[in-house]
């Protein structure tokens, strides 16, 4: 499983951790993504699949990023801090 900045060794169409979608040519460099650092999957893997269909879906009310929103509000975290936190949850 290649990182950002690494040589694809295989073409194909590759899921990140956030669900975005990059097609790939073989000797070509994996681009960042728009949140940060992160791993790449070929298409056809099962976790590719899941992290697509995660990505696609709505936050489920009173989940993970609910739980970590409300908590640093209490502890008065700007509205910039909270989002980078939430950007480091997967």
């Amino acid at each position: 499983m290649p990182s950002s900045g690494e040589m694809c060794e295989y073409p194909g169409t590759f899921v990140d951790d956030h669900g975005h979608e990059v097609g790939m040519i073989e000797g070509a460099l994996f681009p960042p993504c728009p949140d940060g650092h992160t791993w790449w999957w070929h298409e056809d893997l099962p976790i590719a699949r899941q992290m697509r269909w995660e990505a696609s879906r709505p936050p489920r009310p009173g989940g993970l990023r609910d739980l970590v929103t409300e908590r640093m509000k209490r502890q008065g975290a700007s509205d910039d801090e909270i989002q980078d936190a939430l950007r480091r949850i997967t």
